[in-house]
């Protein structure tokens, strides 16, 4: 595989995408960057001693949030714009480090970041309801399938407002596939050799 190759991952939650991600760093050596993008962007925005899981919240579910002085430490104020602020922060760092080599990204509308960037491959994992009720099940402490569909539906609606694109549209990716019906190892390997066919022509 060519040096600085880019591939992001798109996924339905709860389909297996953070694992073809994982499969794939470990098989091509290439760094993985999910929560590291966040957290990054929370110390832009004077964020300090908050969890993934808040960060999360104000990365994609509410349009102002407030914390008291226990909880952070910002720059200027104890009341942030937080979804928009967090969006520009996460941007700027995926777009930074996708010119300094290569990278898997996991979501943060990464393939519409960087669809223009050389070598650059986008893929989106789905699965069906079944499959992805008793993933939740077994990696998101027991969470109902309702919960895992709210989830998706206000990332959905996230990817839509900065993109303008619909998430899962076909038209925007290299290669869809259905986790469940093929593994999360069998996805990666058919990234890889998909990869590899297209930089060899």
């Amino acid at each position: 595989m060519l040096d600085h190759t880019i591939i992001t991952i798109s996924r339905q939650y709860g389909s297996g995408g953070r694992e073809v991600c994982k499969i794939l760093s470990q098989k091509l050596n290439i760094p993985y960057f999910d929560r590291e993008v966040l957290l990054d962007a929370a110390k832009k925005m004077g964020i300090y001693e908050v969890d993934y899981r808040t960060l999360n919240k104000i990365s994609y579910e509410s349009n102002r949030v407030t914390f008291g002085n226990d909880t952070f430490y910002p720059r200027e104020a104890s009341q942030i714009s937080d979804t928009h602020q967090m969006f520009l922060h996460q941007s700027a760092t995926i777009k930074k480090i996708a010119k300094e080599g290569s990278g898997i990204f996991l979501g943060r509308c990464s393939d519409y970041l960087l669809k223009d960037y050389p070598r650059t491959y986008s893929f989106y994992t789905c699965a069906s309801e079944e499959f992805r009720t008793c993933r939740a099940r077994e990696k998101y402490d027991g969470m109902s399938f309702k919960k895992l569909e709210k989830i998706d539906k206000k990332r959905r609606a996230y990817y839509k407002k900065y993109t303008g694109r619909r998430m899962g549209e076909a038209q925007n990716y290299d290669m869809t596939f259905q986790i469940g019906k093929m593994t999360p190892e069998e996805a990666a390997d058919m990234i890889i050799s998909y990869i590899e066919t297209q930089q060899n022509k």
